[in-house]
């Protein structure tokens, strides 16, 4: 992605973002809204993720950098 696309969907997300709120504001509970709007970035995102899975490669060594043994951590 260059950074000009990535300029546009930023710029795209926050300038829906207050309509989107005064929609859903109107429509549904503050919970409701923010549930759904949670719900479709998390669809989004899983979305992205399953067409861009061959260029994210996940490796055992990496995941295992971030990761706490718990008797360590006592």
């Amino acid at each position: 992605m260059n950074t000009l696309s990535a300029y546009l969907i930023v710029v795209a997300v926050w300038a829906t973002t207050p309509l989107g709120i005064k929609w859903s504001g109107e429509a549904m509970p503050p919970w409701a809204a923010a549930g759904s709007r949670m719900a479709l970035a998390a669809l989004l995102g899983l979305l992205w993720l399953a067409c861009d899975v061959g260029r994210w490669p996940v490796t055992p060594p990496p995941c295992l950098v971030f990761s706490v043994p718990w008797d360590a951590a006592m």
